[in-house]
Order: C-alpha cells, then sequence, then structure tokens
C-alpha cells in the first residue's frame, strides 16, 4: 500500500482477507487487530459482508465477536436465499419454456457461479430480459407460481426472493443501451431450452464491464462490483476472445478503462501491481473506496463517462429545480382551493388566482423589507 493511498488501515485488512479466501490461501496476520466495528461497517457498505463473514471464521477476538454475529446473520441469510432460488428458478425456467417465450437469463444468477462458494455472492434479484409483448403472460405465470407483483415486472415471494424482468437493457449511455438493444432471438439458448437463453462469455463480458463502467462513473462502484468483475475475470480470461472484446469494447468508446478497471481488480484481489501505473491505480482506488468523492479528475481522464454522468446528473437537478419554483409560483388546483374558495365552484379561475397570490406574496415581501430597515 502506497504511503499517500486513502485507503484505511481497515479497508487494507478487509481487501487482503477477501484476496486471501479467493487466492485460497492462509488467512494474512494483521500486526495489530483493525477497529472491527469499522471492518463491519466497511464491508456492509461496499456490499461484501457475506464473504467477509468466511473470511472472518478463523479469526477468534474479543472485541470482534459482536460484529461477527452480525456478518454471520447476513452470512446465513444468503445461504437460505441460495436454497431459495436455486429451488425456485428451475420452476420459472420451466414455466417459461412451456409457454414459448423468449427470454434472457442474466445478472446476479449467473455471477454468483464465479464465486468459490454461490452464497458468498447474495442475490439481490434474478433477472430476466423478455419481449415486452410477452409481459402479460409472464405476469400470469408469476402469479401461478404465487409470486406478487410489488412493481411493474418485479415479482417478490417469502422469504425475500425477486425475480425481475425487463423489456430491455436501460444503461445511462445512450451508446451502452443501443450496444445492447439486440432481438432476444440472437442470444444463445441454454441446455435442454429452446426459449430460455443466455449471453455468450464474451457477451457477459462486455455487459458486465459496461455495468461496471456506468456505476463508476455514477460514483456507485464498490468493492463487491469490483469482486464481481475479478471473480469472473478470473474465471474465463484464459477462453475469451481478448481481439474481438478489444473491438468491441473500442466500439463502446471505452477507451483504456477496461485494462485500468482489470489492474485495479489485479491489485486488490490477486496482489498484482507494475510500479510505474501505481500512482493512478491509487487514484482510482480513491475514487471507488469514496464512492466517487475523491479522484474524480484522474477518472474523468480515464473514463469519460464520468464527465457524460456528471452533466447527466446536473441537467437533472437544474430540471427539477425549475419544476420545483414553478410549483412554488403556481400550485396545483386543490392547494389553491385552500386558498380561495371561489375556485371550488369556478375552477377556470386559477390563473387569476395564480395572479392574484403572485402581487399579495411581491406586496408581503416589500412590507417586510420595509421592516427590517427600520
Amino acid at each position: 500500500m502506497r504511503e499517500d493511498s486513502i485507503r484505511t488501515y481497515e479497508a487494507d485488512c478487509l481487501i487482503k482477507l477477501i484476496e486471501a479466501i479467493l487466492s485460497k490461501q492462509e488467512l494474512p496476520k494483521f500486526e495489530q487487530d483493525p477497529d472491527w466495528e469499522k471492518l463491519y461497517k466497511l464491508a456492509i457498505y461496499h456490499n461484501v459482508g457475506s464473504i467477509a463473514y468466511c473470511c472472518l471464521l478463523g479469526t477468534e477476538a474479543y472485541e470482534l465477536d459482536p460484529w461477527k454475529e452480525k456478518l454471520a446473520k447476513i452470512y446465513h441469510k444468503a445461504v437460505s436465499l441460495e436454497g431459495h432460488y436455486t429451488a425456485q428458478v428451475p420452476r420459472i425456467l420451466e414455466a417459461l419454456e412451456k409457454a414459448r417465450i423468449d427470454c434472457v437469463l442474466f445478472g446476479d444468477y449467473i455471477l454468483r457461479v464465479y464465486y468459490p462458494r454461490p452464497e458468498m455472492r447474495p442475490l439481490s434479484s434474478v433477472n430476466f430480459l423478455v419481449d415486452q409483448r410477452d409481459c402479460k403472460a409472464v405476469r400470469a405465470i408469476m402469479m401461478d407460481l404465487d409470486f406478487s407483483e410489488e412493481q411493474p415486472l418485479s415479482f417478490k415471494k417469502e422469504p425475500g426472493l425477486c425475480i425481475t424482468f425487463y423489456p430491455r437493457l436501460e444503461f445511462l449511455n445512450k451508446q451502452f443501451s443501443k450496444y445492447f438493444n439486440i432481438p432476444l432471438k440472437q442470444y444463445v439458448t441454454l441446455s435442454a431450452h429452446r426459449y430460455v437463453r443466455g449471453f455468450e462469455p464474451e457477451e457477459f463480458y462486455l455487459y458486465l464491464l459496461a455495468c461496471v463502467a456506468e456505476a463508476y462513473a455514477k460514483g456507485d462502484m464498490d468493492m463487491g462490483l469490483l469482486l464481481d468483475y475479478r471473480c469472473f475475470y478470473r474465471a474465463l480470461y484464459k477462453t475469451l476472445d481478448w481481439g474481438y472484446l478489444s473491438k468491441e469494447s473500442e466500439r463502446l468508446k471505452m477507451g483504456v478503462f477496461p485494462e485500468y478497471i482489470t489492474k485495479l481488480s489485479a491489485l486488490w484481489y490477486d496482489g498484482f501491481v507494475d510500479d510505474w501505473e501505481d500512482a493512478i491505480l491509487t487514484e482510482m482506488e480513491a475514487y471507488v473506496l469514496t464512492k466517487g468523492e475523491s479522484g474524480r479528475v484522474q477518472s474523468e481522464k480515464l473514463l469519460p463517462l464520468v464527465r457524460q454522468v456528471v452533466d447527466i446528473y446536473q441537467r437533472k437537478l437544474q430540471k427539477k429545480r425549475r419544476r420545483e419554483r414553478l410549483e412554488i409560483l403556481f400550485p396545483n388546483l386543490e392547494y389553491m382551493q385552500a386558498m380561495y374558495r371561489i375556485l371550488r365552484y369556478v375552477p377556470p379561475l386559477l390563473p387569476f388566482c395564480w395572479l392574484l397570490r403572485g402581487v399579495r406574496l411581491r406586496k408581503d415581501k416589500i412590507i417586510a423589507k420595509k421592516v427590517n430597515k427600520k
């Protein structure tokens, strides 16, 4: 760890613990115990609570016990959900196949198999792509399987299962959305299925890279997502077609970001780093650990999307502020009816009442200024 690194001692310990369990090495012995409360909170903040518990199974410390218990609850919940998903997902696939609904399975459910144990990567949701025209049939299938639709095309079932269907892959970056907007039948069919499909390894790598790039640009990147990337990369880097992937990442206009995010993941979870790049990686590390609060200037150079996201958010914020100002100047009819009872009987007078209210507010403001001067 560099002297100018923003990495805290607890972050350093957590990263080394995860590195050891991924590499199936002996857990590191620290010169001094970390602040276990800080390490626990860091693990939760960066979505690595389940794997952190596995790392600490062989560690004994009185101060660690209460935080280890909290991590144990997270891990045992992940184990329970893994069992329920393992039972339910095949039923959903069978129902979709029987109904001849073209769909694509993607996301967390795929990523978890690249971890040493699936429960180390808790599932937040099992995700499918479906055609917009099949959404009604999908709802009927999920109702038959005793799921309830809590949000559009997002289905829940006790004890915490979530199955989500998407008509298309949406990214903040329009280039990404356009690239992945392809017909469902172009995806490869899964084994023993004709209608249930999935990503080719190269396609899934590009999808994961796009997710990482967008999360990085939005300041949402964390240890967990970088760990997803590293686990997938470690499992398949020898078999992936890197010539094809290089051309496709150029089409996505990612620049040198894929190279550097790969090196950062190797630095954290495999201990690899070239000295001459260490300063750049330190800036990236600071950006990830602080979720975008530090290292933004260097990140904008590595990934122009960072600047684009900032611009998009600023435009959205300006739009929101304009809308709020308009709502203050021109309240809705229900609000105005409480002030001007005549509007309950003659709603078309609303513009006149807006004007009347504006004049009154202006008058009150002038009087208030005069009073303050005295």
